[in-house]
């Protein structure tokens, strides 16, 4: 959903079609300005989750340079109205309140930028999820556990049950990669000694429980 441009009509639209949930990026107002409200309404009446990104967005520009995008070679990335001040995660903490039964979900929890803004909203609304995309990329048992050190400091153990297994791999990356980000994952939630129950939430019970997936 393109906040600041659709109307909740899409909203509805997406959901006939079959989507269970909804990703926001690069909005074109601040996530809790009430001109985006009637979204977050029509998002909380058909119980879809929002997962919104959150912090420092990447510049697309350079990403397609990178990557050797060449169908991107007309956009002019300097008109772009792209603003990372828009995502940050206190946005998030007055939506929650005005939609008490709406899932929030933000992406890249302790990634660089506003960590206590995050660890905060979490800590202090029960509808706020965070998934774990940032911490996925870690490879080492010492990234692992400085990973584990970062989260404990910030996070209040009793959230741990919403916090959700992500990953910003690509699937064309390879299944090595992929099990990698998988693994450190799990050597992160094995520094934190986090229950098995709750480690069954992080690993995709949460996510199950989010989407009413049976």
């Amino acid at each position: 959903v393109a906040l600041g441009k659709d109307k909740p009509g899409k909203v509805k639209e997406l959901h006939r079609q079959g989507f269970r949930g909804l990703k926001v990026i690069c909005p074109l107002r601040d996530y809790d300005d009430k001109a985006l409200y009637p979204i977050y309404a029509k998002a909380e009446e058909l119980r879809m989750p929002i997962l919104f990104h959150t912090g420092v967005v990447a510049r697309m520009d350079i990403w397609a340079k990178q990557r050797g995008w060449t169908e991107t070679a007309k956009i002019d990335f300097r008109k772009l109205d792209i603003s990372s001040n828009r995502m940050r995660p206190i946005c998030l903490d007055a939506v929650a309140r005005a939609f008490p039964d709406l899932s929030l979900i933000m992406a890249h929890y302790c990634s660089l930028g506003r960590r206590d803004e995050a660890a905060a909203v979490l800590n202090h609304n029960p509808n706020v999820h965070a998934d774990l995309t940032t911490l996925s990329s870690a490879i080492t048992k010492r990234q692992a556990k400085e990973n584990a050190k970062l989260l404990k400091s910030i996070t209040l153990p009793t959230t741990y049950g919403r916090l959700i297994f992500g990953t910003d791999m690509f699937t064309s990356s390879g299944a090595d990669r992929l099990a990698r980000g998988l693994k450190a994952i799990h050597a992160l939630l094995d520094e934190l000694k986090v229950p098995a129950a709750v480690r069954g939430q992080i690993m995709g019970g949460k996510a199950e429980q989010l989407l009413r997936i049976p």
